[in-house]
């Protein structure tokens, strides 16, 4: 649905939806694992991508999650869990946005095979929580992929990566909280010698800016779209 017949206003009702949705039970903690699964899943590929090794994953029902990894630059990775959920959220929300109903079913199944790549490596079978949640995850990409309801595509897309930027935004003031408790901004500050709240504000900066460039981007859409008959009239 494009509410209001504007894509800059579908992207404020998506966001809103998305931080109403978080205190409905269930419901909201439903879309917790999706941020969970991003955040792991970038402290994972930023492993890899800096020579180290990953694995295994946990997701836990109450959408705490953890990802081991040994090895690779501990800054980077460190720092790309927050980083890299509020980033899959827009790239989420953005694709969903601007393609087509087909185009976002192949999105759907493209983030279906990732949910099975990353369960078959990094979910142990002695972890069937993971897996479980893993599975609905991916399921439920698979069912938007199937075209058995091929309207729900875009939006439930979209409010998926609504509600992963959402939450990445959210979730890391709450580190502010857990005084000496082992976190990401605390094994930031230990690495870099930097308080906590520094590396808080850093995600909330990243955050913004991710979220600013994917409004700007429906900005423009609507203004392409405005423009159009106009240039139609005129050839």
């Amino acid at each position: 649905m494009r509410f209001l017949g504007s894509r800059k206003m579908s992207f404020l009702a998506y966001m809103a939806a998305a931080a109403a949705l978080r205190s409905v039970p269930v419901l909201g903690g439903s879309l917790k694992w999706y941020e969970t699964f991003c955040h792991e899943i970038s402290h994972g590929l930023a492993a890899l991508l800096t020579g180290g090794m990953a694995g295994p994953l946990a997701i836990h029902p109450d959408g705490s999650g953890q990802m081991l990894v040994r090895g690779g630059w501990g800054a980077v990775i460190a720092f790309a869990g927050y980083a890299g959920a509020v980033a899959w959220g827009c790239l989420i929300y953005r694709t969903a946005s601007a393609a087509g109903p087909l185009a976002a079913r192949r999105t759907a199944l493209a983030m279906a095979a990732g949910c099975c790549i990353a369960g078959l490596c990094w979910v142990p079978l002695r972890d069937p929580v993971t897996a479980g949640i893993v599975a609905l995850i991916g399921g439920s990409m698979l069912l938007l992929a199937s075209g058995a309801a091929p309207l729900l595509a875009r939006p439930a897309l979209r409010l998926v990566g609504a509600s992963v930027m959402v939450t990445a935004m959210a979730t890391p003031t709450y580190v502010l909280h857990t005084g000496s408790a082992h976190n990401d901004a605390w094994a930031l500050s230990q690495m870099l010698m930097l308080p906590p709240v520094f590396w808080v504000g850093a995600w909330l900066a990243w955050g913004a800016a991710c979220i600013g460039l994917t409004w700007r981007a429906e900005c423009a859409a609507d203004r392409r779209a405005s423009a159009a008959p106009i240039r139609r009239r005129r050839t």
